[in-house]
């Protein structure tokens, strides 16, 4: 089961400019980051999707979603937190990603829900 759950993470995570190895993963939620354009310097907006095994995204009651831009070589985060907009359905808008400068920048994102918990780490380089 274990198994069949990364293939589906691997096989979601090439699309929207993610990191062509894919994203680092744990948990039992699935989440793809999809940019609503192309990435750049200053504000980015995504869109996340969750999923989870074969319940449907629509019945999680309790989910609780944290997004945190990171630049591992600077060591530092964003200026400022993002926003998120639950739109229903185990979709979610991520805007106001804030890229302050150029290089490699991770989207750390960590689910908390009533049917399972993950985290996942997506890579960006921003020109």
């Amino acid at each position: 089961m274990r198994f069949s759950y990364l293939l589906l993470v691997c096989a979601l995570a090439g699309c929207g400019g993610v990191d062509p190895t894919g994203p680092t993963s744990s948990g039992t939620v699935a989440i793809t980051a999809t940019p609503s354009g192309a990435i750049h310097r200053g504000s980015n907006e995504f869109t996340l999707k969750l999923t989870a095994g074969s319940i449907a995204p629509g019945s999680k009651e309790h989910t609780s979603v944290e997004v945190t831009p990171w630049m591992p070589a600077m060591g530092h985060g964003a200026p400022s937190d993002p926003t998120i907009v639950d739109n229903g359905g185990g979709t979610f808008s991520v805007k106001d990603v804030e890229f302050s400068m150029p290089g490699t920048w991770e989207l750390r994102v960590k689910v908390t829900s009533d049917v399972g918990n993950g985290t996942s780490t997506f890579k960006y380089e921003v020109p």
